[in-house]
């Protein structure tokens, strides 16, 4: 679905921003959130769902992002699943892009630096003498540390960006949003 307005402009803004910084981030508040606060949201899941459909939406929750199966399954995607809870909570449901309270089900995970990089970071490493595994690199990535979640509508304009002349994407956004007199 696409993104609105107010969306497009936020997002410029936050993206042009983690391109100047790419520690950038909105200032929110940050919860503590606790084993028994994620414990207690996914009893509310089943007793709202049913146990069915808790089932899939878990495993929806776990593939997140798009990473490796081995991350995703068994008892490391459980633990995925949870964290991605965690910081939806400790955000307080914000976007991390538009600072917006978004309902769980409109957000999606976003690696900031990009899970593809894998491959790059143990050929980097291996040069500089550095020990690593693909697995090791690809957990590093794959961590809430390494994590936003935002709008659905808002996941890709980072890899527009990134695939994309930086120009040919700003400069329409601009004059559709800021129209010059």
């Amino acid at each position: 679905y696409a993104p609105t307005e107010k969306q497009l402009k936020s997002s410029l803004d936050f993206f042009q921003k983690r391109m100047e910084n790419p520690d950038y981030q909105l200032d929110y508040p940050k919860y503590d959130v606790s084993e028994q606060d994620i414990d207690r949201v996914q009893e509310v899941m089943i007793n709202e769902m049913g146990k069915k459909e808790y089932s899939r939406v878990m495993g929806l929750i776990q593939k997140a992002g798009g990473v490796d199966p081995k991350l995703t399954t068994g008892e490391a995607g459980k633990q995925r699943a949870r964290d991605i809870i965690r910081l939806y909570l400790s955000h307080g449901g914000r976007s991390a892009v538009t600072g917006e309270v978004v309902p769980f089900n409109q957000m999606q995970l976003d690696h900031r630096i990009a899970y593809s990089n894998a491959i790059k970071n143990v050929a980097e490493k291996k040069k500089k003498g550095i020990k690593t595994t693909l697995l090791e690199e690809q957990d590093r990535l794959d961590s809430p540390e390494n994590w936003d979640l935002m709008e659905t509508p808002l996941n890709q304009i980072p890899l527009i960006i990134n695939s994309c002349s930086t120009t040919l994407l700003v400069l329409p956004i601009f004059s559709h949003l800021m129209p010059i007199p």
